[in-house]
């Protein structure tokens, strides 16, 4: 799941001349079902959109569409992240936003530094029993990760 930032780098003026073209580029990601929430910052010094079901890279590619970007009138900062706690409501959003963490028969690998959270962890990705939401866990120590093996 993804939280993208806008940032607006041109008066308003020029912002509210590019928004109806802005808003059929959101109306294209809602319809295909990547955009699940966007709206202005408050102060209006940009946007945020709530996106989920793609990769970082497509994801990238998609905000480069935006009249936005291509006109040079916003910065985009993609954060992308796992949701570890939500409400119940959302969890259709949150399995379609993260497959590799809820997608039954994900395989996952921790990097782990601290024990104690490793269960937490594992239990979190295997579903906490519920085959719908369960998966393979690989514990590998952090110090491993980018090493030669």
């Amino acid at each position: 799941m993804f939280v993208v930032l806008l940032r607006y780098l041109k008066p308003l003026e020029e912002i509210d001349r590019l928004a109806p073209e802005h808003f059929r580029f959101l109306q294209r990601y809602f319809d295909s079902g990547i955009f699940i929430l966007a709206g202005r910052q408050v102060p209006r010094v940009g946007g945020v959109i709530i996106a989920a079901g793609i990769t970082a890279q497509e994801l990238d590619a998609i905000v480069r569409e935006d009249p936005f970007c291509r006109e040079g009138a916003a910065t985009y900062r993609i954060l992308e992240f796992l949701p570890g706690k939500y409400d119940t409501r959302l969890e259709s959003l949150v399995r379609r936003g993260s497959p590799a963490l809820y997608g039954a028969g994900a395989s996952v690998a921790i990097a782990a530094r601290d024990v104690g959270r490793l269960e937490t962890a594992r239990q979190e990705i295997a579903g906490h029993g519920r085959p719908e939401r369960s998966g393979t866990v690989i514990v590998v120590p952090a110090d491993l990760i980018g090493s030669p093996l």
